[in-house]
C-alpha cells in the first residue's frame, strides 16, 4: 500500500461512478480524486446504481485515506516490465475505508451540486 498523503480522515462530498469513471469531489476542495474501495465498500456505493449502463451519483461522508495515485510497476510473466497508467486524470486517490453516509443526487443536478464545471 502507498503511504497516505494525511492519514485516515472523514471527507465530505459528491461521488459519481460509471464502469470507467470515480470521481469524488470533495465539498472543501475545487477539483476531485480517484476513488478506490474493497468489494463491500462499493457494495453500499453500488447499491445507488441507476439506469443502463448503470450510473451512480450520491452525496456521501466518507472515512478514508489520500494517497498518490501514481502508475503501477509490474513485471510481464517473461520479465519484462510493465507499467500501467494510473486510473483517472488526477494525481490524488481517495481510499474508502468506511461510509459514514451515502444519499442519492438526481444525476440531472449532479453536475451543479458537485460545482462541477461542463466545459
Amino acid at each position: 500500500m502507498l503511504p497516505s498523503l494525511a492519514g485516515t480522515e472523514i471527507y465530505r462530498g459528491y461521488f459519481i461512478g460509471t464502469f470507467h469513471l470515480s470521481h469524488f469531489y470533495p465539498d472543501d476542495d475545487d477539483g476531485y480524486w480517484w476513488v478506490e474501495a474493497d468489494e463491500a465498500t462499493w457494495s453500499l456505493v453500488w447499491d445507488h446504481a441507476v439506469g443502463d449502463p448503470p450510473v451512480v451519483t450520491v452525496y456521501m461522508e466518507v472515512e478514508g485515506d489520500l494517497q498518490p495515485n501514481v502508475a503501477k510497476e509490474l513485471t510481464s510473466p517473461e520479465g519484462d516490465p510493465i507499467r500501467i497508467p494510473p486510473r483517472g486524470a488526477t494525481t490524488t486517490k481517495l481510499v474508502l475505508r468506511q461510509i459514514q453516509s451515502i444519499r442519492p443526487v438526481p444525476s440531472d443536478e449532479f453536475n451543479q451540486l458537485a460545482g462541477v464545471s461542463e466545459d
